[in-house]
């Protein structure tokens, strides 16, 4: 039901953003008032085709040449239920990549420091939306793990000084969409904030700017690298080692790892190499994906039917599961994460309150080495 509400309202804003629109005039596209732009970024990123068959940046109109790149923004809890509750209100700093077909289709990548955030599907209409760039929905791909079909995501781009139905003025090469999550009783309502890689957000006020911008973004001249993963390479962000999306991670094999009964052994374990490995320090064990996905499944199922809850799983017992104390991947406001790779490809992320120890969710991703 909040999901059928969601899409009603969202839908509802699009179409009073396009009246809107028609009462004020747009704005002529060309070259950007913004001095900050003359710096190497998302225009520059992306311009050779894929594997895939994706358009090169010189087949792309004007309009799908801005949706082409590299981004940079946050994402935020805007609210959550049950097992989310805590995370309202907090943001964390995310990346992205869109790929773009001559088409008007194009995959959206986004990701922070600590976890693949979604793989999106989404369909480019030029004409549609408040300014030239036109707009976008979802079609497809996952979103936190859920599934994101047509229009869960209805992303418009606004122009400077854009001024919306409510009488808040937008900015200039901004997009700004929400979506909702459900885990079980565990839901919540999100948002993600996406300006093209290498801009300044000089002109957003400062409680809307990503939580890291001021200290890592703009303190360390990273917007004026040609590329978002020049910038992670560069440097660890608040004591995290760096994360890529899986998509980009090349999905290189980890050494070592006991290759032995694959967790069927007499230990309580479900099997590990017991320590890290020496690729990045992560720790791999002799599951192999879909072993360690199984495993995982099994056991919050046995957790749901005996306490009809996961808050009451803690790290000591994913420690006793797996055998082997996991790699701290992050350690921020509100949460800590802990991840376990697979010995083929592949890992297990958890998130635990910082303050409760209570569980707040886990990821199984199928790509991504350290």
């Amino acid at each position: 039901m909040k999901t059928v509400l969601k899409r009603i309202l969202v839908l509802s804003l699009a179409f009073m953003l396009v009246f809107a629109l028609s009462a004020c005039g747009g704005k002529d596209k060309g070259a950007s008032d913004d001095p900050n732009l003359d710096s190497p970024g998302a225009a520059e990123a992306s311009e050779e085709a894929d594997d895939d068959g994706g358009a090169s940046s010189g087949a792309l109109s004007e309009a799908l040449s801005w949706w082409n790149g590299e981004w940079y923004g946050y994402w935020e809890v805007t609210s959550g239920y049950g097992d989310f509750e805590n995370l309202e209100g907090k943001s964390w700093d995310c990346y992205a990549v869109i790929d773009v077909n001559s088409d008007g289709t194009a995959m959206m990548y986004i990701w922070d420091d600590g976890m693949d955030i979604a793989s999106a599907e989404i369909a480019i209409d030029e004409i549609g939306g408040v300014a030239s760039m036109g707009s976008a929905t979802s079609e497809g791909g996952t979103a936190f793990d859920g599934a994101l079909t047509h229009a869960d995501w209805i992303i418009m781009p606004t122009y400077e000084g854009f001024e919306d139905y409510y009488k808040n003025v937008w900015f200039d090469d901004y997009m700004e969409f929400d979506g909702y999550f459900e885990d079980g009783d565990n839901d919540m309502y999100y948002r993600i904030v996406l300006r093209p890689w290498g801009k300044v957000w000089s002109d957003v006020p400062e409680d809307n700017r990503p939580p890291y911008y001021d200290d890592w973004y703009l303190h360390n001249d990273f917007y004026k690298l040609p590329s978002v993963f020049d910038a992670i390479d560069d440097t660890l962000i608040d004591g995290a080692a760096p994360n890529v999306h899986s998509a980009f991670s090349g999905g290189s094999k980890p050494t070592g790892g006991d290759s032995g009964d694959g967790g069927t052994g007499d230990s309580d374990a479900a099997g590990s190499s017991g320590s890290a490995d020496g690729s990045g320090g992560a720790v791999v064990l002799s599951l192999t994906n879909e072993e360690l996905s199984a495993v995982w499944n099994k056991f919050q199922e046995e957790v749901w039917e005996r306490e009809a809850t996961w808050a009451n799983i803690k790290y000591e017992d994913v420690v006793k599961l797996l055998g082997t104390e996991g790699e701290k991947t992050e350690d921020r406001d509100g949460f800590v994460e802990y991840r376990w790779y697979a010995s083929d490809d592949g890992s297990l992320s958890i998130r635990w309150n910082t303050e409760s120890g209570e569980w707040i969710n886990s990821a199984m991703n199928q790509y991504g080495r350290p």
